[in-house]
């Protein structure tokens, strides 16, 4: 078979031109020489996949075509392939790549009648054979053996099938969009398969690929007609339409195209050839289509154009005054001196409500002059009320009507519109606001495409997938600052106003959660209202208390529907996790808190709060914390009053409780060796606890659920669940007391006593103890003694020696606030007798240090330093060293006492490496303070004011009482009382 110019060319990498001139340029050539002479003296054989190729094949770059005749080469030289089957299945893998080819298919192919009986063993030594002929290195095409079958791999540089698709869905090299489907056409050299059996061209694979080629053809002429190349159109489609021949589209733009190119007898010509084979082939007239384009080719088209559009400026009104936001602005600004290949994206995010059109148009409006060529503008309404976000396709015609394109000039197929549009911004610096977008896919056709140009995107979703894959940049908007907040309310309600009532404008502000929507309303209702004080409106917005009291009366400023209107774009999982979130206390969720609520495992828990958090209706201010702020906790609680039945509700309230007193007693057992110990209520099915790896993790869950904790106690006590209630403020009372969260202690406390007040039980005696203590931390000893009197009554009639042990231990402790240590070590001498009894070695340990420290108080030290050493040894046997810093500190004392400055040193130093292991700061404060007391009477007052001040440092910064005391001993370095217990300082 000879050689084309043409094919010489292609195989070559020239121009037909090039070829041309060098066939006639030759040395010694004569002019006209043939190709096939050219062919031979550049090395080629012919291109039948006949000829064989030289001895020395390059194992370069192979390429498969089956968009036309089937052809295998390698560095540009053909392969030789001419068994019929073999090639045959070779083109059915390739033009399904990537796919598993079953073997039942291809027989159907290879043997469309009968396949013999040894077709498969026959598929095999094809297979085989074929591979031989591909190289054995990756990235190029392979031949795989699957489960069923076989499957070709490659890619675009290998396979032209590959090649087309990428160019004809736009996923291959940034070139206008009729320049990239020209090529896409260009990959074709006939039907698909073109020197193959027909059944081959019938298979359903072939028959979407020929569809796809008319469809790219389709969208192809439509470009270029819009972008004034007739020519290019006459000359791609000239081919095809004689394969449709009764393809109405694919005839109108031909007939298009020639009258457009000055061929309009030819365009009349193509018209009435098309008719006839409709009238002889089908009985049909031309469609509307096709008349409109003989009715083109007809007309006079040398009428005058138009004027052109002047550029769009579509930018919606800004506010009047526009307060706050400027690190938002800033981050905006420097986006346009961002350097990138094509246009910036800029992305707005937040909750419903937040501001987000408001700051995008107020900054648009800003940077209009960065944008000479115009400013589009559309609202995407991707959270309308009506649930009817604007399908790309509609933005796009939107687009080109603002670019000044005429309806009837609009091409039909969507595809091509956007090419049109791609087309006419490809070299413009455009500023393209897309408002309220939904997702990525609504946003990405619409982005413009030019260097200089910036596309600012607003959403109540996160969009990652347009800031993965489109280099979108994040500007997060949350909720107004205080100062943001203030000076809202001052612009919308006047600054005379506002500044005569400021402490109604903090809960205003606290009532409307800092969210500018709500207020924007409450604004206005003040506004409407100018003879209503702000108080009065505080109050009456306390007292409704729901979101109905922030309602202005408008749609676009109802709280409720524009929740709603997120809400309703949620997946059915995590549309179900917002309405338990109105069951859970706040402020704030974990995963694992998450996963107990639902009664699912963590991972799924974890998708549900992302997508939440992707939606901006809840925010992650701390890494694994999701918060709702109190306007959505509402909302989210009024849906879970009307949608989840009751026994659902309570059964999710009963998770949740389990979860937090499994959790915090998980984390109190980290942490404390105590002698006193709970049975907590058996978990429900589907609670994931915490669980933590050391003490450093379990202090850490303390201090971040502390507030969440205070809730749940509440919530237990509102729910009627006393167990819970008072097993809660248990678990927390240790933490509580070690951080000096005094008053949060008393409040768990009273809340257990409440709920537990009908039940002469455990419960009870365990508030009335727990709240002795934490009286006596506030020198509250009368207080404190009656609440010991009760909860050791109690603990008799229950017969529990472990808690009337405890508790005596208690009483001692307050006999010892009033200074009477006589009556302390009576009650802590009967509660260690209580502890051995009980076989309880924890309290006993605590009870025998608390001994000799009264022992020490009373100036018994002898008596005091055994029993402090003997404290030691055996906290030191279990382990505890919450018990051996306090055992250490007695040491110290008692040696003080003694005269053993050194060693009492030596021992405080002791309990305060102890102290600060456990992150136990006023323990260490407590001890710090004593080594200054020491240090003054070895008579080095400079160490002791040095001591002095770290402990002045932690009780300042923890609000302790005792600084003042400290600050005291400081200001005289050293005073009354100096050696015994410091006032206020808990006795052991």
């Amino acid at each position: 078979m000879g050689w084309t110019q043409e094919e010489l060319a292609r195989r070559t990498g020239l121009s037909v031109r090039t070829v041309r001139n060098v066939e006639s340029d030759r040395p010694g050539a004569d002019r006209g020489a043939s190709v096939e002479q050219l062919a031979r003296a550049l090395g080629l054989r012919g291109d039948d996949g006949r000829g064989q190729p030289d001895s020395t094949v390059s194992t370069g770059s192979v390429r498969l075509t089956v968009l036309g005749p089937l052809r295998l080469s390698r560095a540009g030289r053909p392969v030789p392939l001419t068994a019929a089957k073999p090639r045959c299945m070779l083109a059915l893998l390739a033009i399904q790549p990537g796919t598993d080819v079953g073997r039942d298919e291809i027989a159907d192919v290879l043997w469309p009648d009968t396949p013999p009986p040894t077709w498969q063993n026959l598929l095999h030594t094809y297979a085989a054979r074929l591979r031989k002929l591909l190289p054995a290195r990756p990235g190029a095409l392979r031949i795989d053996r699957t489960a069923i079958g076989y499957r070709l791999s490659a890619d675009a540089r290998h396979l032209d099938v590959l090649r087309f698709r990428q160019l004809a869905e736009g996923t291959g090299p940034d070139r206008p969009d009729a320049e990239r489907l020209a090529e896409a056409l260009d990959c074709w050299r006939g039907p698909v398969g073109a020197d193959l059996p027909d059944q081959l061209g019938q298979h359903p694979a072939a028959v979407a690929l020929h569809q796809q080629r008319i469809t790219a053809a389709l969208d192809y002429a439509d470009l270029a007609l819009a972008e004034g190349e007739p020519a290019a159109v006459v000359r791609r489609l000239g081919v095809l339409v004689e394969l449709e021949p009764v393809h109405e589209p694919l005839h109108a733009r031909l007939v298009h195209a020639l009258a457009g190119s000055g061929q309009r007898a030819a365009a009349v010509d193509a018209f009435h050839r098309i008719r006839a084979r409709l009238d002889d082939e089908l009985g049909l007239y031309p469609g509307a289509e096709l008349a409109a384009a003989l009715d083109h080719a007809l007309r006079d088209d040398q009428r005058d154009e138009p004027p052109p559009a002047p550029p769009p400026a579509q930018l919606p009104t800004q506010v009047a005054a526009f307060v706050g936001r400027t690190g938002e602005l800033a981050a905006l600004d420097k986006l346009l001196s961002v350097e990138e290949p094509g246009a910036t994206v800029a992305l707005v995010h937040g909750t419903a409500g937040v501001g987000k059109t408001t700051l995008a148009v107020h900054w648009a409006h800003r940077v209009v002059p960065h944008f000479p060529d115009g400013q589009l503008h559309l609202d995407l309404r991707g959270y309308d009320r009506a649930g009817a976000a604007l399908e790309p396709a509609a933005a796009t015609r939107a687009f080109l009507a603002a670019l000044g394109v005429r309806p009837e000039q609009i091409p039909e197929s969507y595809p091509a519109q956007l090419g049109l549009y791609r087309s006419l911004i490809a070299n413009r610096r455009l500023l393209v606001m897309l408002d309220n977008a939904r997702d990525a896919e609504q946003v990405r056709p619409l982005l413009p495409t030019a260097a200089g140009s910036l596309a600012l995107v607003t959403s109540r979703d996160s969009l990652l997938g347009l800031v993965a894959t489109d280099r979108a940049h994040p500007v997060p908007l949350g909720l107004f600052t205080l100062d943001e907040a203030r000076d809202f309310l001052a612009d919308r309600i006047s600054d005379d106003r506002a500044g005569t009532e400021p402490e109604a404008v903090e809960q205003l502000i606290g009532r409307c959660a800092r969210l500018p929507l709500a207020l924007a309303v409450t604004a206005a209702l003040a506004v409407s209202n100018p003879g209503q004080s702000l108080d009065s409106l505080a109050t009456e917005l306390a007292e409704a208390g729901d979101l109905d009291s922030l309602d202005a009366g408008d749609p676009a400023t109802d709280l409720r529907a524009v929740f709603f209107c997120s809400y309703r774009t949620l997946s059915v999982d995590g549309a179900r996790l917002f309405r338990y979130l109105g069951l859970h206390p706040g402020p704030a969720i974990t995963v694992p808190a998450a996963a107990s609520l639902l009664g699912t495992p963590r991972r799924a828990a974890r998708l549900r709060l992302d997508e939440l958090r992707r939606a901006h209706l809840v925010a992650t201010d701390e890494p694994g914390r999701y918060a709702l702020h109190d306007l959505l906790r509402a909302y989210a609680g009024e849906l879970a009053d009307a949608e989840i039945p009751p026994a659902e509700r309570a059964e999710a309230v009963g998770r949740i409780l389990d979860h937090y007193l499994h959790s915090a007693y998980e984390a109190d057992r980290r942490l404390y060796v105590r002698s006193d110990s709970i049975a907590p209520v058996e978990p429900a099915a589907g609670v994931e606890p915490e669980r933590f790896v050391d003490e450093r993790s379990a202090l850490a869950w303390f201090d971040a659920e502390r507030l969440v904790l205070l809730r749940v106690v509440d919530l237990a006590a509102d729910t009627g669940r006393p167990t819970h209630t008072w097993q809660l403020a248990w678990a927390v009372s240790m933490f509580l007391n070690r951080r000096v969260h005094w008053q949060d202690w008393v409040h768990a406390q009273q809340r257990a006593l409440e709920s537990n007040a009908d039940r002469d039980d455990l419960g009870q005696a365990q508030a009335h103890r727990f709240l002795g203590l934490v009286y006596l931390r506030m020198s509250r000893a009368d207080e404190a003694h009656e609440q010991l009197r009760q909860a050791l009554d109690l603990f008799r009639r229950l017969g529990d020696p472990g808690g009337e042990a405890s508790t005596e231990r208690g009483i001692g402790r307050a006999y010892a606030r009033q200074g009477r240590h006589d009556r302390a070590l009576a009650h802590t001498e009967r509660a260690l007798a209580l502890f051995r009894a009980a076989g309880n070695r924890v309290g006993a340990a605590s009870a025998l240090n608390a001994t000799g420290w009264y022992n020490a108080q009373l100036g018994e030290y002898h008596v005091a330093l055994q029993r402090c050493r003997e404290a030691v040894r055996l906290h030191e046997e279990l382990n505890d060293n919450s018990g051996l810093a306090n055992a250490w500190d007695s040491l110290g004392y008692t040696h003080h006492g003694l005269g053993n400055h050194a060693d009492a040193v030596a021992c405080y130093e002791r309990a305060i490496e102890y102290f600060r292991a456990a992150d136990d700061r006023y323990g260490e404060a407590d001890a710090l303070t004593r080594v200054g007391d020491t240090q003054l009477d070895a008579g080095t007052p400079g160490a002791a004011l040095t001591a002095w001040r770290a402990a002045l440092t932690i009780l300042t910064d923890v609000g302790h009482p005792d600084a003042a005391r400290v600050r005291a001993r400081i200001a005289g370095l050293g005073g009354p009382g100096r050696r015994g217990t410091p006032p206020g300082q808990p006795s052991r």
